[in-house]
């Protein structure tokens, strides 16, 4: 395949990350995936300045495990992704792999930056300096794998972020219809977790 179509499917795959990373973060008012959030609790405006304060004061275990695994799994391709792109410039390939890693962990911090900020100011969810670091953490990863596997990787990682954004597709697409209310009640409750 040549140069070309490899950046194409690259910027595709950052440009579909991206989107996906917006609806699940500044969008999950308008939708719902299951019962793993409800969209009329997210019309907030707060800001959550006490770091690991969901892990410190949560009530059961769900949700500080789902919150921050999930985070940090959001940001882990779109810090690979940033990375590939950067490397495929021709403008930037004088530059290290040191100074590329660098620059995507700071592209991938300043964006998680941006939706915390954005979440505030439309009062689209909580704030959390706890997002902060687990997306930067995240983005550090993507990063990291990005450099360990090489180049000859990138159209592998640019494929399976399509992948993931397509199952995304299908599963938002299904909304409430996933899960049994019932069933899902009755093994919140076995955990330990407040359902109503």
């Amino acid at each position: 395949m040549n140069f070309l179509k490899d950046k194409t499917l690259t910027l595709t795959a950052l440009g579909v990350t991206t989107l996906v990373i917006l609806a699940l973060t500044m969008l999950k008012a308008f939708y719902r995936i299951g019962y793993l959030w409800l969209p009329e609790r997210q019309r907030v405006r707060k800001i959550e300045w006490q770091p690991f304060d969901m892990i410190l004061n949560s009530k059961n275990w769900f949700a500080p495990v789902f919150e921050t695994v999930g985070n940090i799994l959001l940001f882990i391709p779109f810090g690979l992704l940033v990375f590939v792109v950067l490397h495929q410039s021709n403008r930037l390939s004088t530059w290290s792999r040191a100074r590329l890693a660098l620059v995507s962990i700071v592209v991938g911090a300043g964006f998680s930056l941006i939706i915390e900020t954005a979440q505030y100011v439309f009062a689209l969810g909580r704030s959390d300096i706890d997002d902060l670091w687990c997306n930067t953490l995240g983005t550090i990863i993507g990063v990291g794998l990005a450099v360990a596997a090489g180049p000859q990787r990138y159209r592998l990682w640019c494929w399976i972020a399509l992948a993931a954004a397509v199952v995304f597709g299908v599963i938002v697409s299904y909304g409430e219809e996933l899960g049994d209310a019932p069933r899902i009640a009755s093994v919140m409750r076995w955990a330990g977790i407040p359902w109503r």
